[in-house]
């Protein structure tokens, strides 16, 4: 039914009242204080009878009774890899064809439109370092212990909060999805801080089969969509309830998930030879990895050449490498070769060959499993695709290797003597796909919209004058509680007070930060870290100090760790900024010893950092640092006498002089890597500790 109201007018921020609530409906006490002044001021209304739509400027309103307004759905994503973007538009297309316009769908990067560095450059920062993998390896494992990435996340909070909210702002969305590990804690402390936690519908869409960040697990959200059984169990040791957790699967777009393919239609499309088995090699979007020699190798692997003919035929996928593109297309193969360039119909592509070639990528394993290829995987990211070698591998879905040559081999055996292996993956892979996975995903958010009830009206504000401190204190509560942000900080570092701490510990920022009662002092806690290698069982000593395990390729007497685990570079690199405060160390374990002289060092190498304006400025003053005599105890130099015991013997002199010449270089590489951003440009907030003075001592 339809009204025809008389004219009256209306002020844009009634407008805006109308359609989004009254603003005083919000639960925060401050948020209510702030609204009820505004709506006495303004004199605004929500008009609720059927006879009150009046507007004043002689324009007609309709208003339909009972209707019930489009939902906004707002996924939050960002093209740090191509993952994220795909799995964005596969839950659009799946809301669009199953529920048509009864949602609006906006895909977004807020962070890239709405904030300032590092935020807006996360996609750059990401590409360079894939490029340069160690530094990915060791930002995405550093970063893993929630105490740290509570404390960043806090930081980039307390810059951008505001300008987050500007961005829901825009949108009012009435559901938000994230598919990124970073779009859950800063979004959800923006709805907290409006008071809509209770309003707006927040799940995630974990876009990792198996091993991935800890950020991607909030408890704060109504859902979290897990891609596989591992990642769910991953999710409830973070904290997330069972009621909480769904194991749907990776949402694939639904034209590829329901695409009702015949494999010798697409192969007469596709011009491929109808009797010959087909492999596939993928580089990616980007034809990275061993696409060139791996090609080579099947190419002569796959050539019989006792019968004369080949025994397969090969499809090579170059993505946006033009140049490898055109090289492979100038050669002269022995059997059948397609050479494309990116592609947007992988499914046609997929479903016309028999197995597939790939780096570990999410996506292109999920689907591989539709399409019920065998995979070889030939490489992986650091971090989160190492887990999906075993995912593919223990389900019998394929293997690993990182041999071009036993690549060929592998697939040529497939298409001759181990054919029944190669129907047996199959048939694995397909019990492994989960090709409804992302109509699972959107009829579930569907049904917390319809339990939600009626989603209008949801009061988005924009606050204004004190927005930055409130910004600050909801990060404030949000991180306050974590139980290891508790132990890490005292108990009376309360408000204001407790987030400067966090931004002057990690990012060495003098601030004071406003509240009623005028500027609050900022202390620093008195909590040294510690090494947590207490247990020595089994490693070597020398001065006393023990000879620990590296991950470093740098020829030295360091055993050599796993790559996955923490090492002690990777903990005086993670502490140096919080350790570097302390005159005193209270040594409670042998690698105590050896932290406190990693922090003196790092202290050193800052120092010869200072005025290198560039990433090649700064690696050659750490080469010339490298160049200099490693004394040892008992020699002149040494910063620590009494620290570790004198050598008894020349050969443990030379010994321990190698093993901190070792772990000196090493430490020397991941600080670079820290103290100069992406773009080669100084991190000044590393930088800037070159001035402080561990445990009283000038480093020269």
């Amino acid at each position: 039914m339809m009204k025809v109201a008389p004219p009256r007018k209306a002020s844009f921020t009634e407008v805006i009242q109308r359609v989004y609530g009254n603003f005083g409906s919000a639960s925060s006490s401050n948020i209510g204080s702030y609204n009820s002044n505004n709506l006495q001021k303004h004199k605004h209304y929500i008009h609720e009878s059927e006879d009150d739509f009046e507007e004043e400027d002689g324009t007609l309103e309709l208003v339909q009774i009972g209707a019930e307004r489009t939902k906004n759905v707002l996924i939050l994503m960002s093209d740090t890899g191509g993952g994220h973007r795909a799995s964005a538009e596969a839950i659009r297309d799946a809301f669009k064809l199953e529920y048509g316009d009864e949602y609006r769908i906006i895909v977004k990067d807020v962070w890239k439109e709405y904030t300032g560095w590092p935020l807006n450059d996360m996609e750059g920062q990401y590409k360079f370092m894939v490029k340069h993998v160690q530094l990915w390896k060791v930002a995405f494992h550093s970063t893993s212990p929630r105490w740290i990435h509570s404390c960043y996340l806090a930081a980039i909070a307390a810059y951008y909060a505001k300008e987050v909210e500007a961005g829901l702002m825009e949108y009012k969305p009435d559901i938000i999805i994230s598919v990124h590990p970073l779009m859950q804690h800063i979004p959800l402390w923006v709805l907290k801080w409006q008071g809509l936690q209770k309003k707006v519908i927040f799940v995630t869409v974990i876009t990792d089969l198996n091993s991935c960040h800890p950020t991607w697990f909030h408890p704060g959200v109504n859902r979290c969509y897990c891609s596989s059984k591992e990642v769910a169990k991953r999710a409830a040791l973070d904290g997330l309830e069972e009621s909480q957790i769904r194991v749907f699967g990776l949402p694939i777009r639904p034209s590829f998930a329901r695409a009702v393919l015949l494999k010798d239609e697409l192969r007469e499309e596709l011009e491929l030879d109808p009797s010959l088995p087909a492999v596939l090699l993928m580089g990616g979007g980007e034809g990275m990895g061993p696409v060139k020699k791996t090609a080579l190798a099947l190419g002569e692997s796959l050539f019989d050449k006792e019968l004369g003919k080949p025994l397969g035929q090969l499809i090579i996928i170059c993505g946006r490498n033009k140049v490898l593109k055109s090289t492979l297309e100038s050669y002269e193969w022995r059997i059948p070769v397609k050479v494309r360039g990116f592609e947007t119909q992988m499914e046609k592509w997929m479903g016309g060959c028999d197995c597939i070639i790939t780096k570990a990528g999410p996506g292109t394993i999920a689907e591989a499993l539709i399409r019920g290829l065998p995979i070889i995987l030939n490489d992986y990211i650091p971090g989160q695709e190492k887990g999906n070698v075993p995912y593919v591998v223990d389900n019998g879905a394929g293997v690993f290797t990182r041999s071009p040559k036993e690549t060929a081999r592998i697939v040529t055996e497939w298409f001759s003597t181990k054919t029944d292996e190669l129907k047996r993956m199959s048939e694995n892979a397909l019990q492994l796909a989960q090709p409804e996975a992302v109509f699972d995903i959107v009829k579930d958010i569907h049904e917390l919209a319809q339990a939600r009830g009626p989603l209008a009206n949801i009061p988005y504000s924009l606050k204004t004058k004190n927005g930055g401190v409130n910004s600050l204190r909801t990060c404030f509560d949000v991180c306050k509680a974590c139980d290891p942000l508790r132990a890490f900080f005292p108990e009376e570092l309360v408000g204001y007070a407790y987030l400067a701490e966090i931004l002057q510990k990690f990012e060495h920022l003098s601030l004071g930060i406003e509240n009623e009662a005028g500027l609050v002092e900022i202390k620093r806690a008195d909590t040294v870290h510690h090494s947590s290698f207490v247990d020595e069982e089994g490693v070597r000593r020398a001065c006393g100090c023990p000879l620990l395990p590296l991950k470093s390729h740098i020829r030295g007497p360091a055993p050599v760790s796993d790559q996955d685990r923490t090492d002690i570079v990777d903990e005086a690199i993670t502490f140096f900024r919080a350790n570097v405060f302390f005159r005193n160390f209270d040594i409670q374990s042998p690698a105590d010893k050896l932290l406190i002289y990693l922090t003196f060092y790092i202290n050193v190498a800052l120092k010869r950092l200072e005025g290198c304006r560039t990433l090649a400025e700064g690696t050659k003053a750490i080469i010339n640092l490298g160049l200099e005599k490693v004394p040892v105890p008992g020699e002149s130099g040494f910063p620590f006498p009494g620290l570790f015991s004198d050598p008894k013997s020349q050969k443990e002199a030379e010994l321990f002089r190698n093993y901190l010449k070792q772990i000196r270089e090493e430490t020397s590489g991941r600080l670079l890597s820290v103290a100069y951003r992406p773009n080669g440009t100084p991190n000044k907030w590393w930088l800037a500790f070159a001035k402080r003075k561990f445990m009283n001592i000038i480093a020269l």
